[in-house]
């Protein structure tokens, strides 16, 4: 049996229904190439003249027939079984599908309009925008886990003929549909072209305003490229594109606080040292970002440079990365503080420092840290070992309860350094957790078994009833028993 057609690159059934309804409303009006197409593929029908063909009473499954048959099948339930199976089941289409289900739930949080408030032809712009993969997919509330992210750059060029075949039919698309576009090219690897064409065709970034899922949109584009970028270590040659021409200002912040944080004033170098991207942050300091080196991050009021000094947690790799956007912050001037000093474990500063002020090691951050605290967070002993010696606090207590033990949880020579000096093993935070608490919960194994050892209560409880085991049985990554 010949093919009158192929089926389209991502067929479903519900387009194949509305063709079979084209068709039987097409038989109902006496028309003369659906008596030929019903005369081709239905058997009862092939010898059967125009007029006898249209005075047979045809029903919705003998048009689903004839759709069949023009695609090579035998039976309705044979091609349904195709595309369920054939189609949708395989990595590639999943893959897609993920892709763009994903890449709109993640761009919508922070373009001007939603995706249902665009029209056919804007969604179309955008999605052509997206590249052949990407997206950094994240858990949004209500939704289900997201796909893993690859980091493979895609197999294909960026094509832009489809932007640009868009723009020929509809050129206000730049003006209503630019700047989600835009923004969604900072969510893929390898759409740098696409960036360019559409800030040569007038592309904007615009601030987006009221909510999305219920959450207030408060970031600016720039702001949430800049945490793609890092997050990711993403290539910066997007943002590179957007700040020559003058899209957008490097120094720009965030100034409401995103639900669920409690710092406004963040701004994209504090973005960039947070995920140790050190690139990012001399582009952004080329184009005047520098007037933010000294910007705190509230209500943390954490500097861009305290950020890649004392940042804690991360995947493998993440310190070094904010040590070097560190130096790249020195080497342009920023105020070379005490903290920072302290957990970079910079002897040198630190007695500069404490030349200057003998009372340094009792300073407080505005967080109420001390700079035991930093040392110790970082595992930075030789100057931790200064401050004890210059009479710092080994119990002192930060504004949430935790002493430098505390923050030291994952870093065992800072845990046997403290407790050599007198540090509380036991002392709760506002949450009532120990040391040993956060050591579990963390999966940190050998920094549990040396509190352990040196005589951490197993059995204390945390506000909620819970002893240091049965939190390492909600969360930790190795105490918890392994599934059956």
């Amino acid at each position: 049996m010949s093919l009158l057609s192929s089926l389209p690159s991502r067929p479903n059934l519900r387009q194949l229904k509305n063709q079979a309804k084209r068709l039987l409303k097409a038989h109902h009006a006496a028309d003369a190439q659906a008596a030929q197409r019903l005369r081709k593929w239905l058997p009862e029908l092939a010898n059967r003249s125009d007029a006898e063909i249209f005075q047979v009473k045809l029903a919705l499954k003998d048009a689903q027939r004839a759709i069949t048959r023009e695609y090579g099948f035998n039976e309705w339930g044979d091609l349904k079984r195709h595309i369920e199976t054939s189609l949708v089941g395989t990595p590639i289409h999943e893959e897609e599908r993920q892709r763009i289900k994903w890449h709109w739930a993640c761009v919508e949080a922070w373009i001007p309009h939603t995706q249902a408030e665009m029209n056919p032809l804007e969604r179309q712009f955008v999605e052509a925008a997206m590249g052949e993969f990407g997206g950094s997919f994240k858990r949004l509330p209500g939704t289900a886990p997201p796909p893993v992210r690859t980091h493979t750059a895609p197999s294909n060029p960026p094509d832009i003929q489809p932007l640009a075949a868009l723009l020929k039919q509809d050129p206000t698309l730049i003006e209503t549909a630019g700047s989600a576009a835009l923004a969604a090219t900072f969510r893929s690897e390898g759409t740098d072209p696409i960036a360019r064409f559409l800030v040569e065709q007038g592309a904007c970034l615009e601030c987006p305003e009221g909510t999305f899922r219920g959450v207030p949109k408060v970031h600016t584009p720039l702001l949430n490229a800049a945490g793609e970028i890092a997050g990711g270590q993403l290539p910066i040659d997007k943002m590179r594109i957007v700040l020559e021409a003058g899209l957008a200002d490097a120094w720009e912040a965030s100034i409401e606080a995103y639900p669920g944080h409690n710092y406004t004033h963040q701004t994209p170098l504090h973005r960039a040292a947070e995920y140790g991207h050190a690139q990012l942050a001399e582009l952004l300091l080329r184009h005047g970002a520098d007037r933010n080196m000294d910007t705190v991050r509230l209500n943390q009021r954490d500097t861009a440079l305290q950020l890649a000094a004392g940042g804690r947690g991360g995947l493998p790799g993440w310190k070094a990365r904010r040590h070097e956007v560190a130096q790249v912050l020195l080497a342009q001037g920023a105020y070379y503080d005490l903290f920072t000093a302290c957990a970079l474990d910079d002897t040198e500063r630190l007695g500069e420092l404490l030349a200057e002020d003998p009372m340094a090691p009792h300073t407080r951050h505005p967080d109420q840290t001390t700079p035991l605290h930093w040392a110790a967070k970082t595992g930075a002993l030789a100057g931790a070992e200064i401050l004890l010696h210059h009479g710092a606090d080994v119990n002192a207590l930060s504004s949430n309860g935790e002493t430098p033990l505390h923050l030291a949880c994952a870093v065992v020579p800072s845990i046997w350094l403290l407790a050599e000096n007198g540090a509380n093993l036991n002392v709760q935070d506002d949450k009532g957790r120990a040391p040993l608490h956060l050591a579990t919960y963390g999966g940190h194994i050998e920094s549990a078994e040396v509190l352990i050892v040196l005589g951490a209560d197993t059995r204390k409880k945390n506000r909620k009833g819970k002893t240091p085991l049965e939190i390492a049985r909600m969360g930790c990554r190795h105490l918890k028993p392994k599934p059956a």
